[in-house]
Parts: C-alpha cells; structure tokens; sequence
C-alpha cells in the first residue's frame, strides 16, 4: 500500500491524500468566510458618546382596510405599489370579496408615506393613492 512513503488511493491513485486535505481544508475557509457576506450583522451600532443602541428598520408591516364601492358589484384585483411617480414598484396583488372588502396586510419599505394601489374590475380600473397613517391604511370609497 505504500510507495515511497506515502499512502495510495486504491479508487484514485493519482491523488494523494497528503495534498487533498489542505485544499479542502482552504476551500472550507473560504465557503467559511463567504457566509458571512451572505448574512450580514444586525442593524445595529452603539453610540460611542451615550453608550445608547440604534437600531433603524428596512421594512415595515401595515394593516390595510378597504371597502370599495365597486360598480359590478364583482370582485377587484387589487395590485399594491410603492414609489413615486411612474417608478413604481410592486409589492402585493390580491382581491376584494364580492362585496368590495379587502383586509389584510403589507410589508414596504419603512420610508414609505403612501401607496398606490390599483383597483381592476369589470369596468375598468382606477388608481388609488393612499397615505400610511401609523402603521395602517384605512379607505372608503365609491370608484365610478
């Protein structure tokens, strides 16, 4: 089994063993080290000054309350964005009950004060936008 001092691979003889477990062994560093870029420390820092802990949001969770007066009296899609403009950003579609209601709730950015929210149903669609207040969104309305 040996030849010049080392040990065969009877299943893989050009490899020898010697020379295998260092480069696992660096390449289990490596995956290692990598997993850390991959799940990044908390949101957190402590004032040198205070000594005080700040931590800030990414995200926020939001009730939302709807209750439309929909012209069919049909169920609507609801598609709920974020951002300004023509920028905007998708984050959740559902859909009223046959009645116009809607209850539920809406993970977005924490910087965001309002979304939008389009309303598609028999005739037609229509754009909502509607400011978060607190953590929730509440409307009532009659879409023509």
């Amino acid at each position: 089994m040996k030849k010049n001092g080392t040990v065969q691979n009877h299943l893989y003889p050009e490899i020898s063993t010697m020379k295998t477990i260092p480069r696992a062994l660096m390449a289990l560093t490596i995956v290692t080290g990598m997993a850390g870029l991959l799940h990044p420390a908390q949101a957190e820092t402590l004032d040198p000054r205070t000594g005080a802990v700040f931590s800030y949001q990414t995200r926020q969770q939001i009730s939302v309350e709807l209750a439309l007066n929909l012209p069919t009296g049909e169920p609507a899609a609801l598609s709920f964005y974020s951002g300004d403009g023509d920028d905007l950003r998708l984050l959740e579609n559902a859909f009223t009950d046959s009645a116009g209601h809607y209850s539920g709730t809406l993970r977005l950015p924490a910087h965001e004060t309002r979304i939008v929210v389009i309303v598609t149903h028999a005739d037609g669609s229509e754009r909502l936008e509607l400011p978060v207040i607190g953590n929730s969104i509440v409307h009532a309305d009659s879409l023509q």
